[in-house]
């Protein structure tokens, strides 16, 4: 197969749909977020997507492992302690399948946000064996390991 057939590239305009609020989410705010699909995962477990909100205030749990990065904006996320961590451009997090989770947005802002489903159990220890083995043998990975610490 040639390499280019291996790539999937999405048109550069795309329609958002208006995300639909689940009844057990709370949801505080004027004007409902839009949600834009970027991609799906082959295997369809796992889901890149644009999230353009106005100020708003949500609260939910996540039923997918989330990450976040800000392109735009800013947000304030408190987890389910109680504790405030403030995301500006630039920042990322990333939520656990299941956890709780508030948002509240001051102003306009751009998400990016990754969603998979997470590997069974043993599919996990499969991969952190993997990990530690390549630590103890000196051997890479991955084609990341090179990467600098961020």
């Amino acid at each position: 197969m040639p390499f280019s057939d291996a790539i999937e590239f999405g048109p550069t305009k795309r329609r958002a749909a208006p995300v639909s609020v689940r009844p057990h989410w709370d949801f505080e705010g004027a004007n409902p977020a839009q949600i834009t699909l970027l991609h799906q995962s082959s295997d369809g477990v796992a889901a890149t997507y644009l999230w353009d909100c106005a100020p708003e205030r949500l609260k939910f749990a996540c039923p997918r492992e989330w990450t976040i990065y800000v392109a735009r904006g800013a947000l304030v996320v408190e987890d389910e302690c109680g504790l405030h961590n403030h995301l500006a451009v630039g920042s990322s997090a990333r939520f656990p399948a299941g956890s709780g989770v508030a948002w509240f947005f001051d102003r306009r802002a751009q998400l990016v946000i990754f969603c998979r489903d997470p590997l069974p159990r043993i599919y996990r220890l499969h991969g952190w064996l993997n990990r530690l083995l390549a630590k103890l043998t000196g051997s890479k990975s991955s084609g990341f390991a090179n990467l600098p610490p961020t």
